[in-house]
């Protein structure tokens, strides 16, 4: 009993790694009546209002939240995100995301992996402010006669889910997980399918699991023989922050005051987005973030 477990050790620190996040809430509140940091896997919880909750209860009693995105943890994401953000691809025109689109494809695939997405796009860009999506399954639009249990406990819709999501100074960010008629999402590929681009004015960076990062010293992605090629990143010119243990990074925010890496807000935030997804499907319209309906669209 994790109850009897929490007043038996008073913990100061707890890590949260189930796989379940209908359970997250109820244990992570329970842990606040003594531990001062919280890691959490993602996602955080089951659903956004779930989160608020959690994220609402650590303000009150003082606990710091950190969330299991570990793309913001890993030092060669830490690179790529000081070269983008410091210009190295020019004026970002636009940014093509691509889930893991294996047996999963769709909703599984958005809250499983997605979220490492959602959280990236963030993290570089800021806050979106809209989102605009839709959602099939077997070709035809989801209903929630469709939602399912996924083969990990996560509620899930869909097999095939096209988002968009809108950034201040206009930037747009596009998110995809397609089942297709063919043998794509089963069959064995030699590569990941699970990927980025981000296309600039200058040049274009990208990301493949099982790759990592390259770029082409060009904007344009096709070119004659020879004209340019894909190149591992160079190292930012003003260096960047790192690679860092979470645990370690967790430790150092409780002592100092400081947010950690990848906060509560910022995993209450990617279920925000997950969220946003499908009420702009059910709704057939462009949402407005953060939502003002914050209910879950799947329930």
């Amino acid at each position: 009993d994790y109850r009897q477990m929490f007043d038996a050790e008073r913990p100061n620190l707890v890590c949260l790694a189930m796989r379940q996040p209908a359970t997250h809430l109820e244990i992570a509140v329970a842990a606040m009546e003594h531990a001062r940091g919280i890691f959490m896997e993602k996602p955080m919880t089951a659903t956004l209002p779930q989160a608020d909750v959690l994220c609402r209860a650590a303000e009150e009693k003082g606990v710091t939240v950190a969330v299991a995105h570990n793309r913001r943890f890993d030092a060669e994401f830490c690179r790529a995100g000081a070269l983008v953000t410091s210009g190295f691809a020019g004026g970002i025109r636009e940014i093509n995301q691509h889930g893991k689109q294996d047996a999963r494809a769709g909703g599984e695939d958005m809250i499983v992996l997605g979220t490492h997405d959602f959280d990236l796009l963030r993290w570089w860009f800021g806050d979106p402010v809209w989102c605009s999506a839709t959602v099939t399954v077997e070709g035809r639009d989801v209903t929630r006669a469709d939602v399912r249990p996924g083969r990990e406990p996560m509620r899930v819709a869909g097999d095939t889910i096209h988002a968009q999501f809108g950034f201040q100074g206009g930037l747009v960010a596009r998110w995809s997980s397609v089942t297709t008629r063919d043998d794509w999402t089963t069959r064995r590929l030699q590569r990941e399918r699970w990927a980025f681009e981000i296309l600039g004015s200058q040049r274009i960076v990208a990301w493949q699991s099982g790759i990592g990062f390259r770029f082409l010293d060009s904007p344009f992605l096709l070119h004659p023989d020879g004209a340019a090629d894909w190149q591992p990143l160079p190292e930012p010119p003003g260096g960047h922050a790192g690679g860092v243990a979470p645990g370690a990074d967790l430790i150092a925010a409780v002592e100092s005051g400081r947010p950690p890496r990848c906060s509560g807000i910022d995993g209450r935030w990617t279920l925000e987005m997950l969220t946003a997804v499908y009420r702009s499907h059910f709704t057939r319209s462009r949402v407005a973030l953060p939502l003002d309906d914050r209910s879950d669209p799947l329930g």
